[in-house]
């Protein structure tokens, strides 16, 4: 029978069941951070195209003539 074990969210390798966050080695807690870093940082820019469209919509887009 297999020991209860959980992986390692950046490499996949068998870790204990209660090893908070939930990684391998200081590697993939590095690895781990910059990920979320890096995830933090998309969804605070891809709104910002849209709200561009919406300014130029709006300044530019007026009822025709």
């Amino acid at each position: 029978m297999v020991e209860k074990h959980k992986h390692c969210i950046v490499c996949g390798m068998p870790i204990s069941p209660d090893k908070t966050p939930p990684v391998c080695s200081k590697k993939c807690e590095f690895t781990l951070s910059r990920r979320a870093r890096r995830e933090r940082i998309v969804w605070m820019l891809l709104p910002l195209p849209f709200v561009a469209l919406l300014i130029l919509f709006l300044i530019f887009g007026g009822a025709a003539p």
